[in-house]
């Protein structure tokens, strides 16, 4: 049985900069206020929602607010370029907010500042360089942000 998220079961934030799709991670920039994560930022949470401009559809807006999940399986914004992606794979924050598979550059066991980048877990195998989204289970650790 799929686990549907409660959209307005979340606490809002507002997000400072256009969120095209549902599933981007978001960084805390100030309080109450979220913008997109960028390759090695420490996410916050995922935006449960896009900031569509109701009146003009297909143009996303800034300064909208939307809800966000610090925990729960969700679906997340996968880099169109991203790396083969297996079942358990950790996730990290790459480019304007999607994520791809972490690799740790300092062995087996992540430092701090490659830990502070990691999303979650992957729930589902993805190929190479396909984009689109990924089920996963968020595994964000707030100490580092």
């Amino acid at each position: 049985m799929a686990m549907k998220l409660e959209v307005d079961k979340y606490p809002s934030f507002k997000a400072t900069t256009a969120l095209s799709a549902t599933g981007l991670c978001v960084k805390l920039s100030r309080v109450g206020v979220v913008t997109k994560t960028n390759p090695g930022d420490a996410p916050f949470g995922v935006a449960l929602k896009a900031t569509e401009d109701p009146f003009n559809p297909g143009t996303y807006v800034a300064n909208q607010y939307v809800p966000v999940a610090c925990y729960g399986i969700v679906e997340l914004q996968l880099y169109t370029g991203n790396k083969t992606i297996t079942a358990g794979d950790r996730l990290e924050t790459a480019s304007k907010g999607m994520v791809d598979k972490f690799v740790s550059f300092a062995g087996a066991t992540p430092s701090v500042a490659e830990a502070k980048k990691i999303v979650g877990i992957a729930l589902e195998d993805v190929a190479s360089s396909t984009g689109g989204t990924i089920k996963a289970l968020l595994d964000i650790d707030h100490r580092w942000g």
